[in-house]
């Protein structure tokens, strides 16, 4: 099958669709994959039940071919013409034959019309692998998505008006005729008495392509042109430096030596030309009226509004020279002058190296340069004319790699093999490279102005460098359009076709500051997630060792006095460990939604984007046998599809959605980076004047800016699924939805509540933690408690025993006496030895004590 687009070499969606309709005999295909093409009729479930399905169908059509045919026959015997007046004697046969034929089932089950619509799909398919192959190119010869092919203007634009002025003053400096006014101060360097005391007035002053420099005046002393040095630049001629310095030299030189440097050394003499012969008629009109050379300054007059004929077109004798001889008798006075000063400005300024201002814009600018420059502003057209050529370079440049099999490297080969399918999962990949590699291709472009001291070799001569400037400005205000003279059209028709023939160049990168904000994002919800994996133990730590040092109760030493800390550290536990616990979920939340939930949305959207156009697929396909009915039907608005019109929108737009969402995700990149910024630069100037930032203030603020910052990434890759369904809105289609808000909304539920959990089970975890810490600080507490109050009741128990006890009166009752003591200390000693009593032994002991008192 002819495809009109080349395919990737292992595209997914053609891999994909083989598995879910087969090859549909031979439509899905892919020549360039292992194997080549597939070809012939495939077995399948779709085809299978597609085949049952056209011959139902087809069924219904010859049924309706039989209903038309018969309505058709009565009609025409009514009207008197064939199919009568209502239906289209022409069309609705045709659309007969076609509805047929569309329904016919094929060797593969699926139907002519299912086979067309398969074939437009896949041509769709391959539209989006060469626009996706395109953007590769592109971010691997710039190293970066956001390297923007702009070359600064403003310097160019600086730069060509510098030079014009520098060859301005080098064509005055080259005048080897005598100065028509007589003036020592003002007059030409290469007069004929300083001719041979330069080398300069006997060279020329061509462009040279394989040097660095362009050099103007006597000693460089009208400025000097600095360009990129081929020789350098192009060691290695496959590099963008090389490319670059070729495509500026292309813009300078031109073909032919019609560029930008000879249109401009061309103005530069006519320039110079029209300044000798104003000057010449200024000095000399008063006895000359008929000079052929002054013929464009008789036009001038006569264009003046009233006109002013040629024998008054003159200036009155003003030099003391003129005036003498007139005197004299040596010379007449042969015009009438009836002009001013306003009318014929003067010719030379009070600094005599340059006319005056009103001369160029009144007389110079008009009458002489405009016709040759034409009304648009020169140097601006040149400057277009220069960065067109880089541009269109650079642009032919990026094409040409996707032919070179060894473009791509890495992640970047992977991509561009997968196809168009998988662009959302190396949107990451891509988003994170910042490499400004055309920065190393920009040749450098630069102009030095005249030197204007007593020692430059110009000083004192007649330069015109000024008046280049005013010529500028004069031109640059009065233009209304971008009209070219005959110099720069014909320069402009050449380099339109020099630059399809270079194949390289450079822009410059304006990437400061352009860096997609995903991964500055992530990098954040990352650390964010770390730090609570740092503090979690600590907080299990804290957690056991509070709520155990928590429940001791200890004394001052040697008073008896129960010292407050065990109370203490109990409040301490109570306050902060809730705190830190909520700390570490509000962690774990922000963590996630940034570090994971965040890089991930254009991949939700552009996988669910994916899987809806796969669904939109089979829905064509099932409907394909309806729209042959469609064409059946002998009314409707259109001449050929009759009921079927609304199917040729819908078919466009699922064929044309690959390639929409290609351009919707690299849209979605660039904007992303629009939308951080704006959020960033305004959104802490606007928390600041709300309120001062303290702790708590600054955690709210935080909250809301990661709110915000997560609803304007979501609505900048909107662009992957707006993008193509507000498309076809421009031709009168309906905007196809696939839902993928609604999924990138169900994605974040869960991940919020797997975050949600997450912080659950820790705070759990660090409550049972807690209790058990507190359980066991209680219990050794308790047993320490009960040792104490044993102690002391034993005390008092001897210490009464001892009190009862009488002197012995013989040395037997004293025996007893030491006996009966030796037995009572024997038996404390044992109680003390024995363990801790329960509760209900504590409970009876009174009984015991208030019986055995009685007995005593």
């Amino acid at each position: 099958m002819i495809n009109l687009f080349t395919f990737a070499v292992q595209d997914k969606s053609i891999s994909y669709l083989t598995q879910i309709f087969g090859t549909m005999n031979g439509i899905i295909s892919n020549p360039q994959a292992s194997g080549g093409a597939v070809s012939g009729a495939s077995l399948s479930l779709l085809g299978t039940m597609s085949k049952t399905f056209n011959m139902l169908l087809l069924s219904v059509g010859v049924l309706l071919v039989i209903y038309v045919t018969l309505v058709g026959l009565m009609q025409a015997s009514q009207d008197g013409e064939f199919m009568g007046k209502k239906w289209s004697s022409l069309w609705v046969p045709f659309r007969m034959a076609a509805g047929i034929a569309a329904l016919v089932p094929t060797g593969s089950g699926y139907s002519a019309l299912q086979l067309l619509m398969m074939w437009v799909i896949m041509q769709g398919i391959g539209a989006a692998d060469n626009v996706w192959s395109t953007a590769l190119n592109y971010i691997t010869v710039a190293g970066s998505p956001y390297a923007n092919a702009v070359i600064p203007s403003a310097n160019v634009y600086n730069t060509l008006s510098t030079l014009f002025q520098g060859m301005t003053c080098d064509a005055a400096a080259r005048e080897k005729r005598i100065d028509p006014s007589g003036l020592v101060n003002g007059g030409y360097y290469c007069n004929p008495s300083n001719q041979g005391k330069s080398g300069f007035c006997t060279s020329s002053n061509d462009f040279n392509p394989l040097a660095s420099s362009y050099s103007l005046g006597p000693n460089a002393a009208c400025g000097t042109l600095t360009y990129c040095d081929q020789t350098q630049a192009c060691q290695n001629p496959n590099t963008l430096q090389c490319i670059g310095c070729k495509a500026q030299i292309t813009a300078l030189q031109g073909v032919g030596g019609v560029g930008i440097i000879a249109t401009l050394q061309n103005m530069a003499n006519t320039f110079q030309q029209t300044d000798y012969s104003y000057r010449d008629f200024y000095a000399n009109s008063f006895n000359q009226p008929n000079n052929p050379s002054w013929s464009w300054i008789y036009d001038y007059c006569n264009s003046l509004s009233p006109p002013v004929s040629q024998n008054q077109c003159c200036i009155a004798p003003t030099s003391p020279l003129a005036k003498q001889l007139i005197a004299s008798g040596s010379m007449k006075v042969t015009c009438q002058s009836s002009t001013d000063n306003t009318i014929l400005p003067f010719a030379n300024d009070t600094n005599p190296q340059n006319p005056t201002d009103d001369a160029v814009k009144l007389v110079y600018w008009p009458a002489a340069m405009q016709p040759l420059a034409g009304t648009g502003n020169f140097i601006d057209t040149m400057t277009t004319q220069y960065t067109s050529v880089i541009s269109d370079a650079v642009t032919t440049y990026i094409k040409n790699q996707a032919n070179n099999p060894n473009s791509f490297s890495g992640q970047l080969s992977a991509a561009n093999q997968a196809g168009w399918l998988m662009a959302g999962s190396y949107y990451y990949a891509i988003a994170q490279m910042n490499n400004n590699n055309l920065s190393a291709a920009i040749p450098v472009f630069s102009m030095t102005t005249m030197g204007i001291s007593n020692d430059s070799p110009m000083s004192s001569y007649r330069n015109n460098y000024n008046a280049a400037n005013t010529l500028i400005n004069t031109a640059a205000d009065g233009s209304s359009g971008n009209t070219l003279g005959p110099q720069l059209a014909s320069m402009g028709g050449l380099f339109s076709n020099t630059m399809s023939s270079v194949e390289g160049g450079f822009l410059n990168a304006t990437g400061q500051g352009n860096v997609n904000p995903l991964a500055g994002i992530q990098g954040l919800g990352m650390g964010l997630l770390i730090t609570a994996e740092i503090l979690l133990p600590i907080a299990l730590a804290l957690a056991l060792v509070l709520g155990f040092v928590s429940n001791l109760n200890f004394k001052y030493l040697g008073t008896g006095l129960w010292l407050p800390i065990g109370p203490a550290l109990h409040m301490v536990y109570l306050i902060f460990v809730p705190a830190l616990f909520a700390f570490i979920v509000f962690l774990i939340a922000i963590g996630g939604l940034l570090g994971v939930y965040t890089p991930l949305i254009p991949y939700i959207l552009f996988t669910v984007g994916s899987i809806g156009w796969f669904i939109t697929i089979i829905e064509a396909m099932v409907a394909a046998p309806f729209v042959a009915l469609g064409i059946l039907a002998p009314t409707g608005e259109h001449a050929f599809l009759g009921q079927a019109k609304p199917a040729f929108l819908i078919m466009a737009s699922v064929a044309l959605r690959p390639v929409l969402m290609i351009f919707g995700l690299m849209v979605a990149m660039l904007l992303a980076v629009v939308a951080a910024d704006i959020v960033n630069a305004s959104f802490w100037s606007v928390a600041h004047s709300i309120g001062t930032l303290d702790p708590l203030g600054f955690i709210l603020f935080f909250c809301a800016y990661v709110t915000l910052l997560i609803t304007v990434l979501n609505k900048s890759f909107s662009a992957i699924y707006i993008l193509p369904q507000g498309v076809m809105r421009w031709i009168g289609g309906q905007a196809e939805t696939y839902h993928e808000a609604e999924g990138l909304h169900e994605f974040k539920g869960g991940a919020e509540g797997a975050a949600g959990k997450v912080g659950g089970a820790i705070g759990a975890g660090m409550e049972a933690a807690g209790e058990g810490a507190q359980a066991g600080g209680a219990k050794e507490e308790k047993r320490k408690q009960h040792n104490e109050r044993v102690r002391k009741e034993e005390e008092e128990k001897r210490k009464a025993k001892l009190s009862r006890v009488e002197q012995p009166e013989s040395e037997e009752e004293e025996e007893e006496a030491e006996k009966q003591e030796d037995s009572g200390t024997t038996g404390e000693v044992l109680k003390s030895q024995k363990p801790p009593k329960t509760e209900k032994e504590e409970k009876k002991k009174p009984e015991g004590d208030e019986k055995k008192k009685g007995e005593e």
